[in-house]
């Protein structure tokens, strides 16, 4: 019997997704864009320098105009809908308890 992790010609995958070169660019001429707050800049180069995944969300985000810092210096992170709470899901829950 031959075990597979001895075929050489066994493909290992990688763990972590590749950004295209698309969203690398963006991100570095946002990163080099001096009317954007350091913070913002930083937050987009550690994303850049680690390849994180949200790194696309987060440069589509800024392009658009919006925040990705807070005023305290924490990062925004969007909630997708489908794992936000719905309010009418909730209070019909709450009614089913009482």
């Amino acid at each position: 019997m031959k075990i597979m992790a001895d075929d050489s010609n066994a493909n290992v995958c990688s763990e972590t997704p590749h950004l295209s070169a698309a969203i690398k660019r963006r991100a570095q001429a946002l990163i080099n864009d001096n009317s954007l707050d350091a913070r913002t800049r930083s937050v987009l180069l550690y994303g850049l320098e680690t390849e994180d995944p949200l790194l696309a969300d987060l440069t589509r985000r800024v392009e658009a105009g919006e925040n990705i810092v807070d005023d305290r210096g924490f990062l925004q992170i969007k909630e997708d809908n489908s794992t936000a709470p719905n309010s009418e899901r909730n209070s019909a829950a709450n009614e089913a308890l009482t």
